[in-house]
């Protein structure tokens, strides 16, 4: 989540974003949601958890082994202490029958799904077909994602083909434009024509509007101080 002073403006993607959330939620379907870096999925996901029950987040790790993924998905409906000996298809099938035992609607987002290694993903069909009832999964990740997929897919590796076929839609995330960027800087305190320009111009994606206007603030923050201090040597 950015700074806690941070002025959200709801841009088209964030709007975008939300509604595939919410839709994905109410109806149990599942997603493919499609961005570059800094494009303002994170945000968009902590926002909306932040305002929404029932929701699973997990943020994809390069580090992972098929084993410790689905070790992370157990552990968070609460199940720590399932033996590492036992079949991956296991854990799937335990995975989604907690799910599938749930009375409210489950959504379930897992970030940077770019770095998935194709073992990972074979026991999707088991969650997705045991959960599809009560659960929306969201598959979100850069270009990167779209490409593995369709090389798993044509390549013919173990649960892809399946998986493939049970994505309802891949979505892209429309870019900001600039005039959205234009407004963000502006509604977070960047007034001064020249820097309001400057920032819009070297922020090619949401991530550098955030730093660019962070780094204003501080810079601003810090010739006040400095400024103070030398009026406090002077009247001395």
């Amino acid at each position: 989540m950015k700074d806690k002073d941070w002025v959200v403006l709801k841009t088209t993607a964030l709007v975008m974003i939300h509604a595939l959330l919410e839709k994905c939620q109410t109806i149990s379907s599942m997603h493919a949601l499609i961005g570059s870096t800094g494009s303002g999925k994170t945000f968009s996901f902590d926002l909306y958890r932040a305002s929404h029950e029932n929701v699973l987040y997990f943020k994809i790790e390069k580090t992972y082994t098929a084993k410790e993924f689905y070790l992370m998905l157990l552990s968070a409906v609460g199940v720590h202490d399932y033996d590492r000996k036992v079949p991956l298809k296991s854990m799937a099938q335990r995975f989604a029958s907690i799910l599938k035992e749930r009375k409210t609607k489950t959504l379930i987002i897992f970030d940077e799904a770019g770095k998935f290694s194709s073992d990972m993903c074979e026991f999707f069909q088991t969650i997705r077909d045991a959960t599809e009832s009560n659960t929306g999964i969201i598959l979100s990740g850069t270009e990167k994602f779209f490409t593995d997929m369709n090389y798993w897919r044509d390549k013919n590796h173990k649960g892809i083909p399946e998986l493939f076929s049970r994505i309802w839609s891949w979505e892209d995330i429309p870019k900001p434009t600039g005039n959205e960027k234009y407004q963000i800087v502006k509604k977070n305190g960047v007034t001064d024509p020249a820097s309001l320009k400057k920032i819009v111009k070297e922020s090619s994606d949401l991530r550098q509007v955030y730093q660019n206007v962070m780094q204003y603030r501080y810079e601003q923050v810090a010739k006040e101080t400095k400024l103070k201090s030398e009026q406090s040597v002077d009247e001395k």
